[in-house]
């Protein structure tokens, strides 16, 4: 199907034999009944009255079911989400507002095709509100990252926090927070070291392990490449006292 210009919803029924496929628009999947196996960028997904899917345009994606189901099926033009700043989750949980949301669209979407109207567009306006609440709570993965960024930590081990394939879940994290997630932990564990220069007299050797690297080297190139200067240099400037201006009279 070429790129869409309007907001359709259908109901549709899936079966057993998956075929794998994109297209340039997104795709939002809400459950009516039944249990549907989707599978967007190697990540499956089980699909059950619990869960909404949400698949990215040129997104590679299939769907599989072996028993009787039925879904509403939005196809989205790019023009609504091509703007959002940050990357919509692939899955929500159905809870009471999306229950409203999916009956006001049961009345607007009969079993003969596709629907498009001024009343499904002021839907989906909501629906859009839905997709993207809560994207400012942090991450599982980056709450784990916080917590044990002076152990080593591998792309594989990231990801799987969040339940992506490592390619994915780089480009994910990529546009979530500006820097892949080795250069976040690099951040973390710098500004983790100037907290340390600035407020405790360990050695650099000791510093360099408590932020996570075996060798104080590592350390010292982090600070040139980022700061520079050295470790030592840094703290020796944060710890030079700051001259206050006279008071006036």
């Amino acid at each position: 199907m070429a790129d869409l210009n309007t907001i359709l919803c259908e109901r549709r029924s899936y079966q057993e034999e998956p075929q794998t496929h994109d297209h340039t628009y997104a795709q939002l999947v809400i459950p009516v009944e039944g249990i549907l196996a989707v599978t967007v960028k190697k990540r499956v997904l089980k699909h059950d009255q619990q869960m909404v899917i949400y698949i990215p345009p040129d997104a590679p994606h299939s769907f599989y079911a072996d028993a009787s189901n039925q879904f509403l099926v939005w196809d989205i033009p790019t023009m609504y989400v091509n703007h959002q700043e940050t990357v919509l989750p692939l899955s929500q949980p159905l809870d009471s507002r999306w229950n409203a949301a999916r009956d006001l669209i049961l009345t607007e979407v009969g079993p003969e095709g596709p629907s498009s109207n001024r009343r499904l567009s002021d839907l989906f306006r909501y629906i859009l509100g839905l997709l993207t609440v809560g994207l400012e709570t942090e991450s599982a993965s980056l709450a784990y990252i916080s917590e044990h960024y002076n152990q080593l930590l591998t792309i594989e081990q990231l990801a799987a926090i969040e339940h992506y394939n490592p390619t994915y879940y780089c480009e994910w994290f990529q546009k979530q927070h500006g820097l892949s997630p080795m250069a976040y932990v690099r951040k973390l564990r710098l500004e983790k070291a100037k907290s340390l220069l600035d407020e405790t007299d360990y050695s650099i050797v000791q510093i360099a392990e408590q932020v996570g690297y075996k060798h104080h080297s590592t350390l010292t190139r982090l600070f040139l490449e980022h700061m520079g200067m050295l470790p030592s240099e840094y703290r020796m400037q944060s710890r030079i006292p700051v001259k206050k201006l006279p008071q006036e009279s």
